[in-house]
């Protein structure tokens, strides 16, 4: 998961709890609030039916039915110690409530008709909200002692419009949530996004630099802050690096410059002593020695061309038509081909590209060299191919020969690798070759490919850029 998927997830997550919990407070509050006031009517309403009882025992105990309009808005019922009801108000005739003994505040939901419900003016364009079968009740039961009278109050206020009030309440405060939590979830993904994108930035300079463009470094902002720390310590690192860097590259290019001279005298010395009158046995001796010689100075020549390869000493641009070079190369190799038995298949057409002649050639030599080197024995072949495919100009190689194993394909064209160590010995490579080719190919901006299958056909395959700037 991307950073800055993380961040959107997680602040997302934080906006939501956040939001749930004081949604959750805000509610609470919103229902609490309204409950207080309905339950301290209740009681009010409980004091005045108190009032008119003890008015009416003046007189007479005898219960009556109550239709003073305020008692209309509520279902009361009160009880004397002798069990004789002493009030209730008109609503008792339609429903009947239930008294809990353990609970002196509880709700109850019953059946009545909507006439016999007292609501407001301002309420009445919500009755159409009102489901007749389930009319909540907040209910209250309590006991006075009046005048040696022991009574038992039951009161009920119908509540439809407040729980209607409160569901609509409800559903806006949930529909709040999911719209805020929208909005945080595309917030914090555009703010995350212009957070990162500094680090973005970095991390796409930071892949344009490698051992060949070490010099470039990371823009510091004017702001200290983390990134201009991480800036800061990206480019020392870049400095440390570039300088292990060319001083190996110095390091191997002083040193095969410094052999060179020493070996084209003992190689001379060599050549001068076998002119001599030699026994077989010492003749022998001095021509396994030059040949080794011939061997370590051709190596010496292979590192220092990839020293100035990887220096870009010398890197001229034009165009190049690669169909004449290619025949050029197979005209200069046709003795060795026909001297190992070796049969050679072209399909070579026009094929125009931006390169360095002179690069472009010598990889042509190495791969070719390299076809020959390792095909069969005796009846082997080549196939070489040169075509022009949109954007690209292809060139293609292959060979006959033993199959590369899969786990040698990608180390091929490291220096000093070599798939059957005996043999290249035998054949006088050091694994140089193709880490040369390796470099052309990067300096061309191209790509090189090599697939081997299980008959030991070996093919490489070179794409290269055929703008022409």
């Amino acid at each position: 998961m991307k950073a800055r998927t993380k961040i959107t997830v997680w602040t997302s997550l934080f906006t939501l709890v956040v939001a749930i919990t004081f949604s959750a407070f805000v509610m609470y509050e919103l229902i609490e609030q309204p409950l207080r006031l309905i339950d301290r009517d209740i009681r009010d309403i409980n004091d005045l039916a108190i009032q008119n009882i003890s008015l009416d025992n003046s007189t007479s105990p005898a219960p009556d039915k109550v239709t003073q309009h305020l008692f209309d808005r509520y279902w009361i019922k009160v009880v004397d110690d002798q069990k004789r009801i002493v009030l209730k108000t008109p609503m008792t005739e339609h429903v009947e409530i239930p008294s809990r003994i353990d609970d002196n505040f509880y709700f109850e939901k019953k059946h009545i008709a909507l006439e016999h419900l007292w609501i407001a003016a301002e309420d009445r364009d919500e009755l159409g909200d009102i489901d007749e079968k389930e009319v909540p009740f907040r209910v209250f039961q309590e006991v006075r002692h009046v005048n040696n009278t022991t009574y038992n109050l039951l009161t009920a206020k119908p509540i439809p419009i407040l729980e209607i009030e409160m569901r609509e309440l409800i559903l806006e405060i949930l529909l709040w949530v999911v719209l805020c939590t929208i909005f945080v979830v595309i917030a914090s993904y555009y703010l995350s996004g212009n957070i990162l994108k500094p680090l973005s930035k970095i991390n796409a300079l930071i892949k344009e630099i490698n051992d060949t463009s070490l010099s470039k470094r990371l823009p510091v902002g004017k702001n200290v802050d983390e990134l201009h720390t991480l800036a800061v310590t990206l480019n020392n690192m870049f400095d440390r690096l570039q300088f292990s860097f060319d001083h190996q590259k110095e390091y191997i290019g002083n040193a095969s410059h410094e052999l060179k001279t020493p070996l084209t005298v003992l190689m001379l010395g060599s050549e001068k002593i076998l002119q001599e009158d030699l026994s077989t046995s010492v003749r022998g001796m001095v021509n396994r020695q030059l040949d080794t010689l011939r061997r370590l100075s051709k190596m010496v020549r292979n590192l220092l061309e990839i020293s100035r390869l990887k220096q870009h000493e010398s890197f001229v641009k034009e165009h190049i038509d690669l169909k004449p070079l290619v025949l050029h190369i197979i005209e200069e190799f046709e003795d060795i081909l026909m001297s190992k038995n070796i049969r050679l298949h072209s399909d070579i057409e026009t094929a125009i590209f931006s390169g360095d002649h002179e690069k472009i050639l010598q990889m042509l030599i190495n791969l070719l060299d390299n076809a020959i080197k390792y095909n069969l024995p005796s009846n082997g072949e080549i196939w070489i191919s040169v075509r022009h495919e949109d954007d690209e100009v292809i060139f293609s190689i292959s060979n006959t020969g033993t199959t590369i194993p899969a786990e040698s394909l990608g180390k091929l064209f490291e220096q000093f690798y070599r798939v059957e160590k005996s043999r290249s010995t035998m054949f006088g490579g050091a694994g140089l070759g193709l880490a040369i080719v390796q470099q052309i190919v990067d300096l061309h901006q191209a790509s090189i490919v090599v697939t081997s299958d299980s008959t030991g056909m070996s093919r490489f395959t070179v794409n290269f850029p055929s703008d022409l700037e």
